[in-house]
């Protein structure tokens, strides 16, 4: 296991509504502005990839949306991504009137597809694995660190011009104006399983 180490990535959080440490973010995500944290990888770096993530959701308004993780080829809020028309996958919490939910979403020349894991537990960590192979991305969420214990697989078919990606994000919002919703949630202990020389060697073939 390789953890992200945060402090290496650039925050743009004009509000103070972003806080960090080596693996760990405190999220508070507002519906009215930009926040988000990310890393530049370089370009078609997210080709076929494993990521394993944990998150947890702790307190929300209705409406209230936080992206825990998203890959993209542009720096933006999703809604920013979403109307440039570009291409991006992302995973994002939701709160409903009395529940909250876990999205798995495509974006492809702005235009948006998602399946949801309904009604997952507040204030419970919940750890994500991450995988796309080709047109196919899913999101398997475990009950327990040693993801042991599966308690849900989403599944998307991803569009075949999908491309792969630059920058990763590990916290995000998406800006649609929209005042009031707020979502408070943990990210921390994201492992790319990458090791650093396997990044160059994969660059070296690529090129």
């Amino acid at each position: 296991m390789r953890l992200e180490d945060f402090r290496t990535y650039i925050e743009f959080d004009d509000n103070s509504h972003i806080s960090k440490t080596a693996n760990h973010i405190d999220f508070f995500a507002y519906r009215n502005e930009d926040a988000y944290v990310y890393k530049d990888m370089g370009v078609d770096h997210f080709g076929n990839f494993e990521h394993k993530i944990d998150v947890k959701a702790i307190s929300a308004t209705v409406s209230g949306q936080a992206h825990v993780w998203t890959l993209a080829n542009l720096v933006d809020d999703f809604i920013g991504i979403e109307k440039a028309d570009d291409n991006a996958l992302t995973i994002f919490l939701v709160k409903g009137a009395t529940y909250y939910s876990l999205y798995l979403r495509e974006c492809y020349l702005g235009d948006v597809h998602a399946v949801f894991d309904f009604g997952i537990a507040v204030l419970t960590w919940h750890y994500l694995t991450i995988k796309r192979y080709g047109t196919t991305l899913t999101c398997k969420r475990y009950s327990d660190s040693a993801r042991t214990n599966l308690s849900k697989t989403l599944t998307l078919t991803l569009n075949a011009g999908q491309p792969s990606h630059r920058y990763i994000y590990a916290s995000q919002t998406s800006n649609d104006s929209w005042d009031g919703p707020t979502l408070d949630c943990d990210v921390e202990n994201l492992d790319l399983q990458e090791a650093p020389y396997l990044r160059v060697i994969h660059k070296r073939i690529a090129g």
